[in-house]
Formats: structure tokens, sequence, C-alpha cells
């Protein structure tokens, strides 16, 4: 027998390879692999490491961040919705004044308070606003008066509101008051205007506890009338109209209409608080 053995091979393929010259290579023949590939694709798997958890802590944070911004800003337009609906009553400037000790105080003298708003509305136009901003440019700015104009006629109607503010002075009446024709003769810039024939002038208390909003006042958007004050004829021989006493709590808003209804009655004046006055 001879002295060495040489194995079989088990794999054909192996075999062929070995005849068509591929072998596979020893210990000492290692496959070649470029090195700058190797670096790379080490250097890869390690960003790759580093990144891709940094980019997922980054895009969970983002989202959080994103559910905390949704979850706030639900609350915070539920809080919104909320508040339109709560309106904050105005501060009572006379805390403790009812515990004020007052020993013959003489009677005060009635106060003369203007409405804040005078607007006009039109129950020919029903949806018309007409806002009134009587201003003028100055040197040193512009100017606002506190005059308002005043329309009655049979399709239009004067809505003035008040604001009560004097402590204890509960008890008012609404006032009119018209300059006679030798006044206007003398004070030329006061604009009045009465039609010849007299007429009926209506002064009715409206459900307006709110501040009215001029920029949406129109006649379909008025106050409902709650009372009829006054009904008194106008002419050119009245000077002052005057309602009945009604009950006037400090710190609240009372509103009225002055209307009337028959085709010939007309009264036009620009309010002025300056005498002799026109309105009150």
């Amino acid at each position: 027998m001879p002295a060495t053995y040489t194995p079989l091979l088990s794999d054909p393929d192996a075999a062929d390879a070995q005849d068509d010259g591929w072998r596979s290579p020893t210990s000492e023949e290692k496959p070649y692999v470029d090195s700058r590939l190797s670096d790379f694709a080490s250097r890869s798997v390690k960003v790759f490491d580093k990144v891709v958890p940094g980019t997922l802590v980054l895009l969970a944070c983002t989202l959080s961040l994103v559910s905390l911004v949704l979850t706030i800003s639900g609350h915070y337009n539920a809080s919104v919705a909320e508040a339109t609906h709560t309106k904050l009553a105005y501060p009572n400037p006379y805390i403790g004044l009812e515990k004020a000790v007052l020993l013959d105080s003489p009677t005060p003298a009635p106060i003369i308070n203007f409405p804040h708003l005078l607007a006009q509305v039109n129950s020919s136009n029903p949806t018309t606003v007409y806002l009134q901003q009587p201003h003028w440019p100055t040197y040193f700015g512009t100017l606002y008066p506190n005059d308002r104009r005043f329309l009655v006629t049979n399709e239009v109607s004067t809505i003035a509101q008040f604001r009560m503010m004097d402590y204890g002075m509960e008890r008012c009446v609404a006032k009119l008051e018209m300059p006679s024709s030798t006044e206007l003769a003398q004070l030329p810039e006061k604009r009045f205007s009465l039609s010849g024939t007299p007429f009926p002038l209506e002064i009715w208390a409206l459900a307006a506890g709110d501040d009215i909003d001029p920029h949406k006042l129109s006649w379909s958007t008025r106050p409902l009338s709650t009372q009829l004050l006054l009904d008194v004829t106008i002419d050119r021989d009245v000077k002052t109209i005057e309602s009945p006493e009604f009950a006037c709590p400090s710190r609240t808003l009372l509103a009225f209409e002055l209307r009337c209804g028959t085709p010939d009655c007309h009264l036009q004046f620009n309010q002025s608080n300056k005498a002799p006055r026109l309105g009150k």
C-alpha cells in the first residue's frame, strides 16, 4: 500500500473549480478587499448607530411637543369660547360708601347726564347701520366732538343710551330741551329743524342692559321696547319736555328710543351741552 493517502473530493463543484484553475484561498492567500471601502462601511455603521437613535429621540420629542401644543390650544380655545359668553361687570368705585355716616347732608342738585350713544335707525332700511363718527383734523391732532345728530321722522327714530355712574343719584327723568326761535337766531351755529305741523313724540325704554354696539345697531337689531315713558305733542311753542320719574340704579346702562309715526313729524338738531342746550 502506498505510504500517503489522498482524500477524495466530496464537492464536485470544487473539483471543477480546481480543474478550471480557480482555487479557494488558503490562509496565506486572503481575499482582496479595498481598505477605503472597508473604512467607509465602518464609519457608515458607526454614524448610523449614532444618527438613528438621535433621530428617533428627536422625532419622539417633536411628536410630544406637537401633542402638547394641540392640547394647550384645545384648552385655550375652550377657555376663550367660554369667556366670550361671560361679560365682566364694571368695577364698583363706591366700595364702602354706603357705610359712611352723612349727617344733615343737603339735597344734591340734579346732575345732567348726556348720552354716550346717540344713533339713528331707519324702518325703511332695516339692516342699514348709521354710524356717527364726526371728526376733523387740526394741527395738533384729530378732534372727535361729543356733538351727535338727533333725528326723528316717520321712518327714522333715535336710540340714546346713558350710563348711570353717580352714587345715590338713582331717580331720573328723560328730558329734551329745544331753544326758542329767538335763541336760535342769535346762535346760527346751532342747527335745529322742526316741522311746522304739531306731531306726537314717544319715548320708549329699551331692554338694553349692556353697551349697544353702534357698528351693529340697525332697525332690525335695535333692543326691544319695554315701557312707554312719555307721549307728548311737539310744536314750535314747546321748549322742554320731561318724562315721569323712573328708577336709574347706579352703575347701570339705560337706553331709550325716541320716535313718531305721523307723516309730517320731523325734528332734527345736533346735540350740544353748551347753553342754550339741545337735548339732554
